[in-house]
């Protein structure tokens, strides 16, 4: 599920590849005292949902790395739809920023659609799990003060908030990256697959152990 892209100024968890086809993944977040700074985070207040990376930079490099997230969702497309992109996720730590070298978009860019290399893809975290709980696959990427936490199991919002608290981290936010919401074809109805209560209590008491 997730990928962790790496460079000297920035890290990016992908739930795909940077230029899927339009999707949204369904995600929650959860701050408590001492969380690092969040951009972008109203999407998810109102939607959600989430379709870019996830972005953990430096705290004083959050604003250029949100303007470059919106420059790689207007490359998607040129009206930024939501499953397309809009708007990036960005997370600021309390971590002394680099001198960021004079083509940094243009190494970020490249970084985000390369291939993935060889090796553990969620190498590029300070810290990583993942464990399997039946069928699913649950994973966790910690990046400093912040958790993410990213399942295949159909989590709604409202177990995703649960899968949150899970975590004994500031910052904690958890993405259905298995189950993408698709563009509807016909205008008709989405239908959404629902864990069941039973299910998402032995992926949140998995979950504990490894947000610990």
């Amino acid at each position: 599920m997730l990928r962790i892209v790496d460079v000297a100024f920035c890290r990016a968890a992908l739930f795909g590849s940077w230029n899927e086809p339009p999707r949204r993944r369904y995600a929650a977040y959860r701050c408590r005292e001492g969380s690092p700074r969040l951009l972008g985070h109203p999407v998810v207040d109102e939607f959600a949902t989430l379709s870019s990376p996830l972005f953990v930079t430096p705290r004083a490099l959050v604003g250029k790395i949100y303007d470059s997230g919106l420059s790689l969702a207007h490359r998607r497309d040129a009206e930024m739809a939501i499953d397309l992109g809009w708007p990036p996720l960005v997370v600021g730590l309390d971590a002394p920023a680099p001198v960021l070298p004079a083509d940094w978009e243009a190494v970020l860019r490249s970084a985000l659609e390369a291939p993935a290399a060889p090796g553990d893809p969620l190498a590029g975290a300070d810290a990583f799990a993942r464990r399997t709980v039946g069928t699913y696959e649950l994973q966790l990427a910690r990046f400093g003060t912040a958790d993410l936490l990213a399942t295949s199991a159909p989590l709604l919002p409202k177990q995703l908030a649960r899968l949150c608290e899970t975590s004994s981290q500031p910052l904690s936010i958890a993405v259905a990256a298995g189950h993408p919401v698709l563009r509807s074809a016909d205008a008709r109805p989405l239908v959404v697959e629902v864990l069941s209560e039973r299910r998402l209590g032995e992926i949140l008491e998995v979950a504990r152990g490894m947000g610990s």
